[in-house]
């Protein structure tokens, strides 16, 4: 049985609801620390993967669509690769130089 795209699309609503919950930072708390950082690279990275299997996928399949899909995923796949390098290269100062920051 096909899923509905609208099955798919609350799907992905769901998903970057739940990112963006994770990602909260509450009062006092320091925004980038390092578990945040690893799921923020590991978020990155598996989007690039599942944009890599989804034109795997059509090519194994022999769909005539790959190259009009790999066309208009051409911007979406060059900002993750972008934003995962950027992510690979987040430093993370130690919670006691972040604080002389933060609280002078």
């Amino acid at each position: 049985m096909r899923r509905p795209r609208t099955a798919f699309l609350s799907w992905g609503k769901n998903q970057v609801n739940d990112s963006a919950s994770a990602m909260r930072v509450g009062p006092g708390e320091k925004a980038l620390i390092g578990d945040k950082v690893n799921d923020i690279q590991t978020w990155i990275s598996s989007a690039v993967m599942d944009q890599e299997t989804c034109l795997d996928g059509l090519e194994e399949m022999g769909s005539t669509a790959v190259d009009a899909v790999k066309s208009e995923m051409k911007k979406s796949m060059e900002y993750s690769s972008n934003s995962l390098a950027i992510a690979a290269n987040f430093k993370i100062a130690p919670v006691t130089s972040v604080d002389k920051y933060v609280n002078g």
